[in-house]
């Protein structure tokens, strides 16, 4: 009884999951996520809590997705789709895309080209980042009692925590003098708390409920809430929103 209750975080309610990246806008080292029965470690009295942490999402999805295409596996209700080709949500291409059409709607500029390669026809201004860090964590507790505690999940409190955060660096540069324009460190976290009662999950990979599993982000985010990528890319939104009024500041104190 124990266990089915343990499983009720990742089993209860799934939802099919999307591979959609971007989000809506206003006019490093792999760590494969393989270590889904860690959740169990809630059991062992005194710990407060049990954290799964890995980075680089979209290649844990590209090693699921591989699965997924060799079978269906225990699905347990879910459809599992294979992702589409790697370069379409491969973090370095999929957050540049998501930063140009972003900018691209402040109408700050007359036009916008993503470049996937470092050179390119001459532009006015030129801007380039760099990824830094892109961590997801979920953490789920027995109040520190155990499978005693575990009992209390069917109480309406919290039981579990989703965080992910966005870490890049953005510096656009005048086209022909190569001047810094404009610099900014972007970092944002994001979190949810959720009960047994709000933890449907998004599940994706051949192993049901040990398979790579993921909560929806907030209800006030504007990204896919079925996306394997809407935490990082809703980090990534609210992290702009807060920078593109700097990056307009910079632009007219050049005119």
């Amino acid at each position: 009884m124990i266990a089915a209750l343990c499983s009720c975080l990742t089993l209860a309610c799934q939802l099919t999951p999307t591979f959609s990246t971007g989000y809506d806008v206003d006019q490093t080292a792999l760590v494969y996520y393989d270590k889904q029965g860690r959740v169990f470690l809630t059991y062992v009295p005194l710990l407060p809590y049990v954290t799964m942490r890995f980075e680089r999402l979209d290649e844990s999805v590209r090693i699921q997705s591989e699965g997924v295409e060799s079978g269906s596996g225990i699905t347990m209700g879910a459809t599992q789709n294979v992702a589409p080709p790697f370069e379409q949500y491969y973090y370095p291409n999929s957050f540049a895309r998501a930063v140009g059409a972003d900018i691209a709607a402040t109408g700050l500029f007359q036009k916008i080209e993503y470049l996937a390669e470092a050179e390119g026809p001459h532009s006015d201004y030129v801007l380039r980042g760099a990824l830094k860090s892109t961590p997801l964590r979920m953490s789920t507790t027995s109040f520190g009692l155990g499978m005693a505690g575990v009992l209390l999940w069917l109480l309406p409190v919290p039981m579990a925590k989703t965080t992910a955060e966005v870490s890049l660096d953005l510096t656009l540069r005048d086209g022909a003098s190569g001047d810094v324009v404009w610099h900014k460190q972007l970092s944002r976290e994001l979190h949810r708390y959720v009960s047994l009662y709000t933890s449907s999950a998004m599940v994706y990979g051949r192993h049901g409920a040990f398979s790579f599993n993921l909560i929806p982000p907030p209800s006030d985010a504007k990204v896919d809430h079925r996306s394997l990528f809407s935490w990082h890319f809703e980090a990534l939104r609210r992290a702009m929103q807060e920078s593109k009024a700097e990056l307009a500041e910079a632009l007219r104190d050049r005119r």
